[in-house]
């Protein structure tokens, strides 16, 4: 609602800036209508499994702007945020209230610590396993298996999780959606044979080479 007057004639400005053609006289300029923008208040949220960054308060008819960080150790798929109990959807943990008209209230529901399950790591003399002693619920878990291809055929090895079989990728395992403790083992470890070689003495060869 803001009128600014130049001896008394309103004038129009654009993006901020006015301009009086060929002064003549004295001017007198004016500026009408301008108030002080009301604050109100945000009431933000508290809670476990997330953290809330936005201001508390914010000038009325403006838009307010927060975002939301969910903890790993918490779901959040059935997440909802409410500002003045209507739901508002927010992008990558971005949300707006837009113009807003009164104090809000922010309130966050629905999120739930993840379900921890153990997973059983069985070592063995001929291989090691290695991996985390937990795994959060309906995720992937990855471990590796480390034999001594020296002595052993590692490429015939099984390893298997609760009993059925884990295929190797990109040199790991792994086994996904988490739905209960796990036991990872190894079988078929099979011993390389070491045989002994007899080379020859042949007068004038020189043969090189191991003895096994």
């Amino acid at each position: 609602n803001m009128v600014v007057r130049v001896n008394g004639n309103e004038i129009t400005g654009n993006n901020g800036r006015y301009t009086v053609p060929a002064v003549s006289e004295e001017l007198v300029i004016t500026v009408e209508g301008v108030v002080r923008k009301e604050v109100l208040n945000i009431t933000t949220p508290a809670g476990e499994g997330f953290t809330f960054n936005g201001a508390d308060t914010v000038y009325k008819g403006d838009d307010y702007h927060f975002t939301i960080s969910i903890d790993n150790a918490y779901n959040a798929s059935n997440m909802v945020v409410k500002a003045n109990d209507k739901e508002v959807t927010g992008v990558n943990g971005n949300y707006t209230v837009s113009a807003v008209s009164e104090n809000l209230i922010i309130t966050v529901e629905g999120i739930v610590k993840k379900t921890i399950y153990t997973v059983t790591l069985t070592q063995g003399e001929s291989y090691s396993l290695s991996g985390q002693a937990t795994s959060y619920a309906n995720e992937p878990y990855t471990f590796s298996v480390f034999v001594d291809d020296a002595i052993y055929w590692a490429d015939k090895i099984e390893v298997l999780v609760d009993g059925e079989k884990v295929i190797l990728t990109n040199g790991k395992y792994t086994f996904g959606a988490l739905d209960s403790d796990k036991t990872v083992s190894v079988q078929n470890i099979l011993e390389r044979q070491i045989l002994a070689v007899t080379k020859p003495e042949v007068e004038g060869v020189t043969i090189s080479g191991d003895d096994t």
